[in-house]
């Protein structure tokens, strides 16, 4: 748990100051991440619930099949802009 925790930080890190790299350079952990994936900054009238939301969230189907869950941007009725992104998974025969 502890890996994922890092990943999901290194990813929040690169989203939230929205830097600008090749999209060869934007994979963690196997994922690839769009180049043009951005976490909004929270509204300050946001509750607490959906800035907390805002964010990479990274992990592992089974173990073996890594993803991340990025979102975007949650709009004051809680609709949510996200991006999801696989790695490989060859025992399942997916393929990023």
């Amino acid at each position: 748990m502890r890996g994922i925790a890092v990943y999901s930080c290194a990813a929040a890190i690169f989203l939230w100051f929205g830097q600008t790299v090749s999209s060869a350079e934007m994979i963690i952990d196997g994922v690839p991440i769009p180049d043009d994936a951005n976490v909004s900054a929270a509204s300050p009238s946001a509750s607490e619930t959906k800035k907390r939301l805002l964010g990479a969230w990274a992990g592992a189907w089974g173990g073996s099949l890594r993803h991340i869950l990025i979102v975007e941007d949650i709009r004051p009725d809680g609709e949510a802009s996200v991006v999801y992104a696989i790695g490989d998974s060859p025992a399942a025969n997916i393929t990023r």
